[in-house]
């Protein structure tokens, strides 16, 4: 049988926080719950890329609330159909106001015309004997 290679980890006290050694990779961190946290992200899921400290919390957060991988899939699946819903309900509403800005178009081209009646009927108007010239 093959002999395992143990994964070589330190964590040394800094005199502002905790530097925690994993193989050839150094993570740094200000307090004990933080190191904590990224003690069980980066050697209890093997992930050594670098990644905030406030998501580091997130993944572990959602790994001890979701342990039971039945319910993790269930929600999954329900998130994944939410996402569907939201989806097609976007797609309708960017329909929706793509009609919207036509029918504007539309006003607004009809508005354009009417403003230039008016203004061809208040010509007529003034040179008609009983206009009423307001200034």
């Amino acid at each position: 049988m093959a002999k395992k290679e143990k994964l070589n980890v330190k964590v040394i006290t800094a005199p502002n926080g905790y530097v925690l050694d994993i193989g050839s990779h150094g993570f740094f961190y200000f307090t004990l719950d933080k190191l904590l946290e990224g003690f069980i992200y980066h050697v209890g899921f093997k992930e050594m890329g670098e990644v905030s400290q406030d998501k580091i919390g997130d993944i572990v957060e959602a790994a001890l609330t979701w342990k039971d991988k039945v319910k993790l899939m269930k929600h999954l699946s329900s998130l994944e159909h939410d996402k569907e819903a939201l989806k097609f309900t976007i797609s309708s509403m960017e329909q929706e106001i793509e009609s919207k800005k036509a029918y504007t178009k539309t006003l607004r081209e009809r508005l354009a015309e009417k403003s230039e009646r008016i203004k061809e009927l208040e010509e007529v108007l003034k040179e008609h004997p009983n206009w009423l010239r307001k200034k």
